[in-house]
């Protein structure tokens, strides 16, 4: 049976922020997410937690809401006791909302009438605005691949398809390196230092690992006819870091908070622009750089 009367509880934990779902329902991992799959001895000994409560149960009434997404629409209602977030597929009636609590407090509610089912993790990480959750905790994601070089994190960034996955396979290849993840990071400041995290999401790109590692270099890709790397100002490493960043456009204060955390990112983190080709050479000339030898 899809539905259980005893409650359920599967905890969760992603850079460091416990995310924990009480349900009556049977929720399926998939491979990805089960990496960050923990108990509840492990939840309860984390700093930071969210908890969200899943019900079967009608939707608030729809008032005057605002269109703030694509494919998967997303309608944003703001209330005296919180915001509203509806879900809705294909033009239909919304099938599942979330409501952020003024109290604290965060809801699922998944319309009873529904033919949507919502049977996995990833439908509940898509209801959940997790932008806000882990920017509330120091935390951004950044469209990037992640590769452990010597236990230190470097991480290639740009848009799609400028190269990042390819850059990663490369340093697999030459210098054997893990590949983290291979399309988001979760990048968080903790103690005063910038660390990247695993996260589940990872896009097309099957490299996904658990894993924690504090940044050493962060790398903007351009495609180029050679190799060579550019040094950036502080303005130009914002621009880059920004236009790759998942940001609410919406949400004024955490736009605000992005902003805050980026400009201290771009401050206390080495951040280069590597015009390269996807050869070999690309590898070597990064590598003599975050070994210490002066190319630029």
């Amino acid at each position: 049976n899809f539905f259980r009367g005893d409650i359920k509880m599967y905890y969760y934990s992603i850079g460091d922020v416990g995310i924990k779902f009480n349900t009556n329902k049977k929720i399926n991992s998939s491979t990805k997410f089960k990496l960050f799959q923990i108990n509840k001895e492990k939840f309860d000994l984390l700093k930071n937690k969210v908890v969200f409560s899943i019900k079967n149960d009608k939707l608030p009434q729809i008032n005057d809401c605002k269109k703030i997404g694509s494919g998967f629409e997303y309608f944003l209602q703001e209330e005296k006791n919180g915001t509203i977030r509806f879900l809705q597929k294909d033009e239909k009636e919304p099938y599942c909302c979330y409501i952020s609590y003024k109290n604290g407090q965060q809801e699922i509610r998944i319309e009873e009438k529904s033919e949507y089912l919502m049977s996995n993790i990833e439908d509940y990480f898509k209801a959940i605005d997790v932008v806000d959750i882990f920017c509330r905790h120091n935390a951004l994601i950044l469209h990037s691949s992640f590769i452990n070089y010597k236990n230190a994190g470097i991480i290639f960034s740009g848009p799609s398809g400028i190269g990042k996955s390819t850059q990663a396979d490369l340093w697999n290849k030459y210098e054997k390196t893990d590949i983290i993840n291979g399309d988001r990071s979760l990048i968080k400041k903790s103690n005063h230092k910038w660390y990247a995290y695993g996260f589940p999401y990872s896009g097309s790109s099957n490299y996904c690992l658990n894993k924690v590692l504090e940044i050493k270099l962060i790398v903007i890709l351009e495609q180029g006819k050679q190799n060579n790397l550019v040094k950036l100002s502080n303005i130009e490493k914002f621009k880059y870091i920004y236009s790759q960043i998942s940001v609410n456009k919406w949400d004024k204060y955490l736009n605000t908070k992005i902003i805050d955390l980026v400009t201290d990112l771009v401050s206390n983190v080495s951040i280069i622009k590597l015009s390269c080709l996807p050869n070999e050479s690309a590898v070597k000339i990064l590598k003599s750089f975050i070994e210490g030898e002066n190319l630029i």
